[in-house]
């Protein structure tokens, strides 16, 4: 009995692992425009999965040392722009922008005992063309 309860245990811990995502930052429906013009016409949508790399802290969330910290929105700019220019664009609207820590990323921080917490930056939005 007490054999089958700590393996009922641990299969709880298992499966709250394997579903752990945190997300600690969401903006949604944001654009980036060159011009400002009314006809427009849609080229694509994109979604960019960006790993961001974090020191002594918890993924996705407060850290000591964040080396990418002050540099998150040329990250974001960089991402967006290229998606812009290989669609052909000049603009992007629906831009969504989440930042969260997937289980690889828990898993990761575990085992370097927090020293490496890394976290991941989603970007998604539609590409535009003005005419």
């Amino acid at each position: 009995m007490k054999n089958r309860n700590m393996v009922l245990f641990f299969v709880l811990i298992l499966l709250v692992l394997l579903f752990t995502s945190c997300t600690t930052f969401k903006a949604a429906d944001l654009a980036v425009l060159k011009t400002d013009t009314t006809s427009m016409r849609m080229l694509g949508h994109f979604e960019r999965n960006v790993m961001v790399p974090e020191f002594l802290g918890v993924p996705g969330g407060m850290n000591v040392l964040n080396i990418s910290a002050d540099a998150m929105d040329e990250v974001i700019q960089s991402v967006v722009w290229s998606e812009i220019e290989a669609k052909g664009g000049n603009g992007a609207i629906n831009v969504d922008i989440e930042y969260k820590a997937e289980i690889i990323d828990v898993l990761v921080a575990y085992f370097t005992l927090d020293i490496f917490a890394p976290a991941h930056l989603i970007i998604s939005g539609d590409v535009i063309l003005y005419e």
